[in-house]
């Protein structure tokens, strides 16, 4: 196992103190099928999220800087059985996120964006 899985393991373990087994079980079902858009997925707490999520059914759509790690994340999944497709993005460059975000939105389900974090770039501060 990765440090990267087995920190997200961890996390996510620390993060399910206290609560029953039947709300994690409830957590996961509700996951089961949606997309979910993960940045800074080549590696790292991106990375895992993104392999932990999709081994519990969900399909994920993953954007970094890095497409030449993002294919081996999205082919390690694949062969694992589980749905996913990636697109490169700077989240700095604003129209690299709207294009992500348009690329999200066209994936074969529904997606769920909560939040986008843009920071802003030299030319716009």
């Amino acid at each position: 196992m990765r440090a990267s899985q087995a920190c997200a393991r961890a996390h996510v373990q620390g993060t399910n103190e206290g609560r029953d087994a039947s709300h994690l079980e409830r957590t996961m079902e509700n996951i089961l099928g949606k997309v979910i858009v993960i940045t800074g997925a080549s590696s790292g707490l991106g990375e895992a999220t993104a392999r932990h999520l999709a081994a519990r059914g969900a399909r994920v759509f993953l954007g970094a800087r890095r497409m030449d790690r993002l294919r081996a994340v999205v082919a390690d999944i694949e062969r694992a059985g589980g749905l996913a497709g990636a697109m490169k993005v700077d989240l700095t460059k604003r129209a690299e996120v709207d294009a992500f975000v348009q690329a999200a939105i066209e994936q074969p389900s529904d997606v769920d964006i909560n939040e986008i974090l843009l920071r802003p770039t030299a030319q716009e501060m």
